[in-house]
């Protein structure tokens, strides 16, 4: 439940290491954001479907459901409210082959972890309308 205004932006953090929620948690924060969490991609589902986010970021590797089904199912449900909300994956591998999988499941872009300020403050302007 958001307890901003309307006017705020709304974020999902997906992540199943309780550290690294707290990190981009913080940061979202800093940069305005409502933040709701989930720690793995069934519960990202559920979140994503109670309302509409301008961002979410997603882990790409998470027990139960990683990141890419969730993702997939986001995408695929014509009543969730985010089918067309900027999904970026979180993940602790930057190869090709792997920025590939994350497009390919139906991410927008790609942040690798850990999070720097810089790169979430680059990916939130070009995603999220942020400073804009």
């Amino acid at each position: 439940m958001n307890t901003e205004s309307d006017n705020s932006k709304q974020a999902l953090l997906v992540d199943d290491n309780a550290t690294n929620i707290a990190l981009a948690s913080a940061l979202l924060k800093k940069f305005g954001f409502v933040v709701a969490t989930a720690l793995d991609g069934s519960k990202a589902i559920d979140e994503s479907k109670r309302q509409r986010f301008d961002i979410i970021l997603m882990d790409c590797l998470m027990p139960l459901m990683d990141g890419y089904e969730a993702t997939r199912g986001i995408r695929a449900d014509p009543g969730n409210p985010n089918t067309g909300t900027p999904i970026i994956a979180l993940t602790g591998n930057a190869s090709e082959d792997d920025r590939d999988l994350c497009i390919a499941s139906g991410m927008s872009d790609y942040l690798e972890k850990p999070l720097r300020p810089a790169n979430l403050t680059d990916m939130l302007k070009k995603w999220a309308g942020y400073g804009v």
